[in-house]
């Protein structure tokens, strides 16, 4: 147990000290550095880039929220798994340096984050988003789809796949809940780093809900069960090549099914916990749906129509 505590603190240590060297390094591109940490959010991505990615092709958008979504679950209850802390707690928490010897780590508006430390969920996010990009780079080169869905080259029958997806689903959320409570009667507290986060952080105001654990947790579960009911063969149907298609009507009603949903979740009673975080799935949810099969159907609506017509007319 000696061991296994002077380990840890020699890591925490060593995670430190690099966090004091790479300040140091880019001091005075403090900015810069925001904006690109901003970019690896995983927020950001369920929040910008999934709804942009939905207005072009529907296919790559399944592949992103699919990888963002269980990349955001296995990184949220990893965490847990391993509770690791942050440079910024640590050092002020911790009997492993003298107060001369403490190094002093510099706070910004982004440094707050209520999580557990390790894995680095923005690492994890701007690594899977990378390898999408290059899958469609080279669909975009090759004119080769890169399905990493069930239903893209499954045979079969579609309720049979969602089925099958939903049940997974199903199997996560019972693991996120076997390791919260798990953590529980093993006298942990799930919410420790909240605490932490609080004390040390000198400015908690800059505390973001959306970096709460249970809120990633929540956010991941509900996207990856409106990939498992919204993602049938249907989607396919529209892609960046669709020339049968109003952008317009594709971005307003994007934009308008991700403003409401905002305003939806802003208003929900957030001192009751359970009715915060079951409405926040239920909208969560239904957003990423809407962003699937309605936005494409907005965006053809017009088009399905004349092509109707036509055929019509030919009959």
């Amino acid at each position: 147990m000696f061991f296994a505590g002077a380990y840890s603190a020699i890591l925490s240590s060593a995670s430190s000290e690099l966090s004091k060297y790479f300040q140091n390094r880019v001091e005075g591109s403090e900015d810069f550095v925001e904006h690109v940490n901003e970019l690896a959010n995983p927020h950001y991505a369920f929040e910008i880039i999934f709804p942009l990615v939905c207005i072009i092709d529907s296919v790559f958008a399944a592949q992103f929220l699919l990888c963002i979504s269980f990349g955001s679950w296995l990184n949220t209850v990893m965490k847990w798994w391993l509770l690791e802390d942050r440079p910024y707690w640590w050092v002020q928490n911790t009997s492993f340096y003298r107060d001369m010897n403490r190094p002093q780590l510099h706070q910004y508006s982004q440094t707050c984050e209520t999580g557990p430390g390790s894995p680095s969920g923005h690492s994890a996010m701007i690594a899977m988003q990378l390898v999408l990009y290059l899958m469609w780079i080279s669909h975009f080169m090759n004119d080769s789809d890169p399905y990493i869905w069930g239903v893209g080259r499954d045979r079969a029958p579609v309720p049979k796949t969602v089925f099958r997806h939903v049940l997974s689903v199903i199997i996560l959320a019972g693991i996120s809940v076997i390791t919260y409570f798990a953590l529980k009667f093993s006298g942990l507290d799930p919410e420790w780093s909240i605490k932490l986060a609080y004390r040390w952080c000198e400015h908690p105001d800059n505390i973001r809900v959306s970096s709460l654990p249970l809120f990633a947790l929540v956010q991941a579960l509900a996207s990856l069960l409106a990939w498992a009911l919204a993602v049938t063969p249907e989607v396919a149907k529209y892609r960046h090549y669709t020339s049968q298609r109003s952008l317009l009507l594709a971005i307003i009603s994007t934009y308008v099914i991700v403003a409401v949903t905002k305003d939806v979740v802003k208003i929900v009673d957030k001192e009751n916990e359970v009715l915060f975080y079951a409405l926040l799935f239920a909208v969560l949810c239904l957003r990423a749906v809407l962003l699937i099969r309605v936005v494409p159907f907005f965006a053809t609506f017009f088009y399905r129509n004349v092509e109707e017509d036509k055929k019509k007319k030919k009959t």
